[in-house]
Formats: structure tokens, C-alpha cells, sequence
């Protein structure tokens, strides 16, 4: 994955006032999205649902460095599987020192998997978090 030039994270949320967000950095690079609102641009007039994806989609602006890291470790282990798989296979029936590199690579896998599954859900949650 190539090197960022976004505004490094953690990037945090600020509710200004009701229906009313901020996205901001720390450091040189402060404000990331100056306001988000629910304020519809044809009413002119906010209600529960246009508040509520303000919140929703600034959630979503914050979450942004933890997806884009997500998906480059995301990246990282589908290689890292790949490899795995590549090495021999591991369906391989015969017993002995075969089927336990064959057992040790299923294992090898499952754990990869189980990284895979935990690293997405836990971007997804980034990404879904209210203030």
C-alpha cells in the first residue's frame, strides 16, 4: 500500500450544535471537514432523520484513516494467505509429517481468516460509531 497524504488520524468528531458537525486532526492539518449539518439544502430546515445523517456521515468522514490502515492490513493478509495456500497443498491425505504440515497450515489459515474478519468488523464499527 502506498504512503498517505491525508491528514494523519486519529481523526475525531465534534458536535457544534444540535445537527451540527465537525470533523477534525491533531497537528498542522486541524480541521478535516469544517461542518457537516441537517440542515436540508432545499427546506432550508433540519428534522430527526436529515440530524441524523449529519452524524452518520461525519461518523463516516472520521472513521476515514482507520478504513484506509484497514484495508492495507486487509491487503497484507489476503498475501499472507495466498502464500500459505501456495506452498503445498493442504489437502494433501497422506499421514505423518504431511498431514501435520497440512494440519499446521490449516491452522495457519484460520487464524489469518479469523484477522481478516476481526479487522474488517472492527473498521465497520469505526465507521458506524456516534458520538
Amino acid at each position: 500500500m502506498s504512503e498517505s497524504k491525508h491528514t494523519p488520524g486519529p481523526w475525531r468528531l465534534r458536535e457544534l450544535y444540535d445537527g451540527a458537525y465537525t470533523v477534525y486532526g491533531e497537528g498542522e492539518y486541524n480541521i478535516i471537514f469544517p461542518l457537516l449539518t441537517g440542515i436540508s439544502t432545499l427546506t432550508g430546515k433540519a428534522n430527526a432523520k436529515s440530524i441524523a445523517a449529519a452524524k452518520a456521515n461525519a461518523c463516516l468522514i472520521a472513521a476515514a484513516p482507520e478504513l484506509w490502515e484497514a484495508l492495507g492490513e486487509v491487503e497484507e493478509l489476503v498475501s499472507t494467505k495466498e502464500a500459505i495456500l501456495k506452498e503445498r497443498s493442504i489437502y494433501d491425505n497422506s499421514f505423518g509429517d504431511k498431514y501435520l504440515e497440512s494440519a499446521h497450515r490449516l491452522e495457519s489459515l484460520r487464524r489469518v481468516e479469523e484477522r481478516i474478519e476481526s479487522t474488517i468488523k472492527a473498521a465497520i464499527a469505526k465507521a458506524e460509531a456516534t458520538l
